[in-house]
């Protein structure tokens, strides 16, 4: 869902490191030891808004702060 720069909580722009909900492969989980993403869990509830972690600090990033992104961009600012 991201490629963007986001503000993370804690005042870094960054690109997220994105969550990957569900049973994990193999391959998904040596991705994770190597910090190319994050496993989310198997069973996300709707109210885990986080779609990545900030990869200076580790914060969670929510869906809102993604979109606040887009927005800036698509306006050129």
């Amino acid at each position: 869902m991201t490629a963007r720069l986001v503000d993370c909580p804690n005042g870094h722009r960054v690109k997220p490191v994105p969550v990957l909900y569900g049973l994990p492969t193999r391959e998904a989980e040596a991705d994770a030891r190597d910090g190319a993403i994050v496993l989310g869990g198997c069973d996300p509830t709707f109210e885990d808004q986080r779609v990545g972690d900030c990869p200076v600090c580790g914060t969670p990033i929510s869906r809102e702060a993604v979109l606040a992104a887009r927005a800036r961009a698509s306006r050129g600012t």
